[in-house]
């Protein structure tokens, strides 16, 4: 499934995304299966990572995977650093696995760990707080080598979890709690957006009738929230005070008789299972993990439904991975490829076309070269980089493969529209350079400006009845700020349609 993925795709990274990854039972004979199919030979342009791990989870399987990918921190999730509190939020954690968690790590290479915490969470209290600190400065002490980062995020109480009737603290609560850590921990510390983890709490525990806001939100422009640099949240509080909405009542504790918005969707987990495990959190008791103790009775196991916990390893069959279809995965062939870089494709940037050049072929299964490396890249050669904005014909780019193709299964492959292979030559293994070639602009007006070139010392320009042919006298002055000067304007996108060309 995951080579399928790759190749309707063109992507070469992949995460192996759950709540707790290292509680999968089957995870090593996973990697097993991963390594064989796109680790066994030389060019390693695969990439795989892990979300948060548990504590004692980590093993040397795991991370010598980690380590033929990208990945260069290893995070765990504690999400309470007092005993008290993990018992109260069932996240049972023995300390001492943590401590040979973090050597292992380091004995392989991993030199940064993050670690994660959740902040509000029910019953906690100040010295919480002071714990998290104490942790991170024991940790600190004790593992010189590795820079250790606390990361803490605001606990949002989930529909269909023994706190869906707790109150979510308050964004100014949540603003105090993170004052006080960074102003213990310092450049140490990274915490989530109150304001973002607000709104999460809201969405997450509304009725129906709240889509009418979220609807008005989206009219009223709100994109790509989860982005901070896209988040307004003025925009959400002015749209809900014009609908008559306080947010801040969606966040409140709920009675235990309440009717909630979300009842009547079964996931299968008992009602009173989930009043049980509160009055147990209340109690400090932990409920023991059904995989190996005895079954909880919480109601989700029905039928097919139920724990399934690997077996034994048992003898595979024999299969067809990369490796094996691959021939001299270190032979690198050259082309040289002349692509045009017209219309939209124009608002493009240079690592964006390479990207997408990446992405076409790997659909295509034209056998890409890679860098070896901690971060493999594809093997292309470019020129000087575009500016956005600027048209091309006849760019260059030297192209590596592993295998020889034909050049005509090459040319023609559009990357984007207006982005197209035009001409395509096959260079055998003698890597390609930019060819020396004279530049020139054409540059066709699209709005009316009168202008007077200030000199002709750096630009040669001719009129040709509905356009100008522009010949810079440096290629490696950037045309752009060379027409703000020379035509004392300030954005010449604005007033010419502007294609690059050689002679």
């Amino acid at each position: 499934m995951t080579k399928k993925a790759f190749e309707l795709t063109g992507y070469r990274e992949a995460s192996l995304m759950s709540l707790s990854a290292g509680d999968y039972s089957s995870l090593e004979k996973l990697i097993n299966l991963l390594e064989r199919e796109f680790y066994a030979y030389s060019q390693r342009e695969y990439v795989f990572s892990l979300p948060s791990l548990r504590v004692g989870s980590l093993n040397p399987k795991i991370l010598n995977f980690l380590r033929k990918g990208r990945t260069s921190t290893i995070t765990l999730a504690i999400e309470a650093a007092s005993e008290r509190l993990r018992r109260v939020i069932n996240k049972k954690i023995e300390i001492e696995e943590l401590y040979k968690d973090l050597e292992l790590a380091f004995k392989f290479g991993f030199k940064k760990i993050k670690l994660y915490f959740m902040i509000g969470l029910p019953t906690e209290e100040e010295k919480d707080l002071e714990e998290i600190v104490k942790f991170y400065k024991d940790l600190n002490r004790t593992f010189k080598g590795l820079e250790i980062t606390i990361s803490a995020s605001i606990f949002v109480p989930k529909p269909h979890t023994p706190f869906q009737w707790e109150r979510q603290i308050t964004i100014e609560e949540a603003l105090e709690k993170i004052k006080y850590l960074k102003s213990e921990l310092k450049k140490n510390f990274k915490s989530h957006q109150p304001e973002q983890s607000f709104l999460e709490g809201i969405i997450a525990r509304a009725d129906k009738n709240f889509y009418f806001y979220l609807e008005e939100v989206f009219k009223r422009g709100a994109r790509l929230d989860s982005w901070k640099e896209y988040f307004n949240f003025s925009l959400w509080k002015k749209t809900a005070y014009e609908l008559g909405l306080e947010l801040k009542d969606y966040l409140r504790e709920r009675d235990l008789k309440e009717e909630l918005p979300w009842e009547h969707i079964d996931l299968g987990i008992k009602k009173e299972f989930l009043l049980k495990e509160k009055e147990k959190a209340y109690q400090e008791i932990y409920t023991e993990d059904c995989r190996w103790g005895s079954c909880s009775n919480c109601g989700v196991c029905k039928g097919e439904i139920k724990n399934y916990l690997s077996e034994k390893e048992k003898e595979e069959k024999k299969l067809v991975t990369i490796s094996d279809i691959i021939k001299n995965p270190d032979e690198t062939f050259w082309y040289e490829i002349y692509y045009d870089k017209l219309g939209v494709s124009k608002f493009l940037s240079q690592l964006e076309i390479l990207r997408l050049i990446e992405l076409v072929l790997r659909r295509k299964k034209i056998p890409l070269s890679y860098t070896q490396g901690f971060n493999p890249r594809p093997k292309f050669v470019c020129g000087p980089a575009l500016p956005v904005g600027i048209e091309v014909k006849n760019e260059f780019l030297g192209l590596g493969l592993r295998e020889k193709v034909s050049e005509e299964s090459l040319k023609g492959i559009e990357i984007y529209e207006g982005l197209i292979f035009k001409e395509v030559k096959f260079k055998g293994k003698e890597k390609p350079s930019p060819p020396v070639r004279k530049t020139y602009y054409l540059l066709y007006p699209i709005k009316e400006i009168s202008f007077k070139l200030k000199s002709t010392k750096n630009l040669e320009l001719k009129f040709l009845g509905s356009f100008y042919t522009a010949i810079p006298y440096k290629n490696e002055i950037s045309f752009l700020k060379l027409l703000k000067e020379e035509f004392n304007i300030d954005e010449p996108l604005k007033y010419f349609r502007i294609i690059k060309s050689y002679i």
